[in-house]
C-alpha cells in the first residue's frame, strides 16, 4: 500500500476514485496524510449488469425494494464511516448504472438525493458510461464520465477515436454548460513486454499513445476539471475472451512495476 502511494506521488497524481467500493481505513489514512483528493464510491457497481440479468429484467430489478434498500444502506454506511476524512471530497453513488432504464435512472436519482438529505453541502456524483445523463444532471454536482473511444469502439484507430472524443465532449458541455466534468475512466490494456511499432492494441506503445493523446485533448478543455486514468495497476478478473487473465489497463503491473505509459504520464503531469 505504501508503494502504491509512492508510485502515485512519483507520477504527480493528486487524486483517485475508490473503484468500485470504499477502501480500507489504512488506505484513507495515507490519502489524508499525503494530501490526495478522493472520490469515495459505493459498492453499487453495475458494470456489465446485462451479462448477469436478462436485459428485459434490468428495469424490474432496479425497482425491487430490496435492491433499492441495500443500495441506499451501502451509501449511508459509507458516508457515516468516512464523513470526517479530509481526503474525501465527493461521494459516487454508483458506477455505470444502466440509466437508459427509467427505474435504474430513478434509483440513481434517489441515491443522489439521499446523500444531499444527509448533508446539503456534500458533493455527489456517479460514474457514467453514458454521455447523456439526462435530468440526472440536476441531482449531481459533477458529471463523471467513463470514456473508451479507441478501445471498446474505434479500436486501433486513435485518430478516429480522438476526433470522436473531442466532438462528444463538446456535445456534453453544450448539454450541461453549468456542470464541471471529470473523466473518471479512460485507458487501454497493455500486456507487459509486448511492443509494437507502429503501436497496435495490447502493446505498451498503444496504451502509452492512447493515454498521451487523451490527456493532450482533455487539458485543453476548461470544463474538464480532472482526469483519472483507468487504471493504476493490473488486477485479476473473471475469465473472459476480453481479458488475458488480468484487466491489463494498469499503468503499473500487478506487482507494481511501471509500464511505458507510467513514464508518459509522469512527463505529462510534470508539464502541468
Amino acid at each position: 500500500l505504501v508503494r502504491d502511494f509512492y508510485l502515485m506521488k512519483k507520477i504527480g497524481a493528486n487524486s483517485f476514485r475508490t473503484s468500485h467500493y470504499p477502501y480500507s481505513e489504512e488506505h484513507l489514512d495515507l490519502a489524508d496524510e499525503l494530501g490526495f483528493l478522493v472520490i469515495l464510491e459505493s459498492p453499487f457497481c453495475l458494470s456489465g449488469v446485462g451479462n448477469l440479468i436478462p436485459k428485459q429484467e434490468i428495469d424490474k430489478w432496479c425497482l425491487d425494494p430490496e435492491v433499492r434498500s441495500k443500495a441506499k444502506k451501502m451509501v449511508e454506511e459509507m458516508i457515516y464511516q468516512y464523513k470526517n476524512r479530509p481526503s474525501v471530497i465527493m461521494y459516487s453513488v454508483a458506477n455505470e448504472a444502466p440509466i437508459g432504464y427509467e427505474n435504474c435512472r430513478s434509483l440513481v436519482r434517489e441515491l443522489s438525493e439521499f446523500v444531499k438529505s444527509l448533508n446539503p453541502q456534500t458533493l455527489v456524483t456517479f460514474a457514467s458510461h453514458r454521455l447523456d445523463i439526462g435530468d440526472l444532471s440536476n441531482v449531481v454536482d459533477v458529471i463523471s464520465l467513463n470514456v473508451y473511444f479507441g478501445w471498446y469502439t474505434e479500436g486501433g484507430d486513435l485518430d478516429k477515436a480522438i476526433a470522436r472524443l473531442e466532438k462528444e465532449l463538446e456535445v456534453v458541455h453544450q448539454r450541461y454548460p453549468g456542470k464541471p466534468i471529470i473523466i473518471t475512466e479512460f485507458g487501454a490494456d497493455a500486456i507487459t513486454g509486448l511492443h509494437s511499432d507502429p503501436p497496435v492494441m495490447w502493446s505498451e506503445e498503444y496504451q502509452g499513445e492512447f493515454i498521451r493523446r487523451y490527456i493532450e485533448v482533455l487539458i485543453k478543455k476548461p470544463f474538464i476539471k480532472g482526469v483519472h486514468v483507468w487504471n493504476f495497476a493490473d488486477f485479476r478478473t473473471p475469465e473472459s475472451p476480453l481479458r488475458v487473465i488480468l484487466n491489463r489497463k494498469g499503468v503499473v503491473t500487478r506487482d507494481r512495476q511501471p509500464k511505458a505509459s507510467y513514464w508518459i504520464l509522469q512527463k505529462l503531469f510534470a508539464e502541468r
